[in-house]
């Protein structure tokens, strides 16, 4: 009798599969997401569990190579089982000995820790490569030409302000895609954290090749950092507004007027265990784009703050509508408990 992978791969669920392996699961915008399993992630957004075009439920990760396919994929990767034992194993005929389940945690520990030291190391050159470069400060310096600071002006941010945050223009950004290389001129974005230096110097892609593609970071392997409007300030606010990017955080920031709030800028819709960790403690509003809702409600159920939903992106309502300083405020303070 012939063995039917397929059928098997289309009865297994791969939420199970997972939380069984150690994620913890949650839904977002119609998929599955948590930490990934398979290495040990943090990330509570990294490993994506979804339907594709036929109906059949695949799965990603996202932070590192672990790969993506379908349930019988998985268990190959999650126990290291070769096709045929992972097919027993999805049909109920084969069980994890005690033994398997040592020599698994083992594994994943090795690996976890080889993972760990290698970003350290590769996170450590490229920070000294970025901060050698000194990269951020000859951006700014092509703010001497005011077309370049029109383009930041347009975008709410006041010569004052672009000067503040060391704001700065690139006419020639190199990067890698699928295509190929491609050059761009970008507005370049410094994020500092609480040191002399940025953390990462984020391009914001003037020709981007779709809409959805509008940033890179200076150097791969910085990670993703959010942008603090106040980096003296930091985390010591009573008051936090989180707004999806750094320009929607910087205008928003602008406006308020406020230096006893502090704004943050996440670099996507998705954030880290760390920044909730951070967050807990504060009177927090939490403001991303409409089509992040989901998200929103999460990252405040996480850090015990609230939700202001917009009809559309703050920066957006605040240049086009006239949105002021008293109104926005009254706006914070009539944010909802998340639902």
């Amino acid at each position: 009798m012939p063995i039917d992978y397929v059928g098997t791969i289309q009865r297994a669920n791969l939420v199970d599969l997972a939380t069984k392996a150690g994620s913890i699961m949650h839904q977002v915008c119609g998929e599955w997401r948590g930490n990934c399993p398979l290495h040990n992630g943090e990330d509570k957004n990294a490993f994506a569990v979804y339907r594709d075009k036929t109906g059949h439920q695949k799965w990603k990760c996202f932070s590192h190579e672990c790969g993506q396919g379908d349930a019988l994929d998985f268990v190959q990767e999650w126990l290291g089982y070769d096709k045929q034992t992972a097919f027993e194993y999805l049909e109920g005929d084969k069980k994890i000995s005690p033994q398997e389940l040592v020599e698994l945690k083992t594994r994943q520990a090795i690996q976890a820790k080889k993972m760990l030291d290698e970003a350290i190391a590769f996170t450590q050159k490229a920070m000294e490569e970025l901060i050698s470069a000194r990269a951020w400060e000859r951006y700014h310096d092509n703010l001497e030409n005011d077309e370049y600071r029109e383009l930041w002006r347009l975008r709410g941010i006041p010569d004052v302000w672009q000067d503040i945050w060391q704001l700065g223009y690139c006419p020639e950004f190199r990067f890698g895609t699928k295509q190929g290389y491609l050059t761009t001129p970008t507005l370049s974005i410094p994020i500092f954290d609480t040191g002399e230096y940025p953390v990462n110097i984020r391009h914001r892609l003037l020709n981007p090749l779709t809409p959805n593609d509008k940033y890179r970071p200076e150097k791969a392997g910085l990670k993703a950092t959010p942008f603090i409007c106040d980096p003296e300030l930091h985390f010591t606010a009573d008051k936090i507004l989180v707004c999806e990017g750094e320009v929607k955080s910087m205008v928003a920031y602008i406006t308020l007027d406020d230096p006893s709030i502090q704004v943050i800028g996440l670099p996507g819709k998705s954030f880290h265990s760390d920044l909730v960790k951070k967050l807990k403690g504060h009177r927090v509003v939490v403001c991303l784009d409409p089509d992040a809702q989901e998200e929103a409600n999460q990252l405040a159920k996480d850090c015990g703050g609230k939700v202001l939903q917009l009809r559309g992106k703050i920066d957006d309502i605040i240049l086009e509508d006239g949105l002021g300083k008293q109104s926005l405020r009254n706006m914070l303070q009539d944010a909802k408990k998340p639902y």
